[in-house]
């Protein structure tokens, strides 16, 4: 956002202040998405859903 903020580009402010425009649809977009997601991605969710490679492996494969 820094880059295409309208005050850094006085001499083409249109352009800037469509990207600008552009970046925060696309950052509502992915919070959008990120609120709504069914797993949850703050630190302590993902370290529960992380498994090691053997525990990966006995889920798929045990006593096959």
């Amino acid at each position: 956002m820094r880059k295409w903020h309208p005050d850094k580009h006085p001499d083409n402010p249109d352009q800037a202040t469509r990207m600008s425009a552009e970046i925060n649809h696309a950052y509502e977009v992915v919070m959008a998405y990120i609120n709504d997601y069914e797993y949850a991605f703050d630190e302590e969710s993902i370290k529960k859903r992380t498994q090691t490679p053997q525990e990966w492996w006995n889920e798929h494969f045990n006593g096959k």
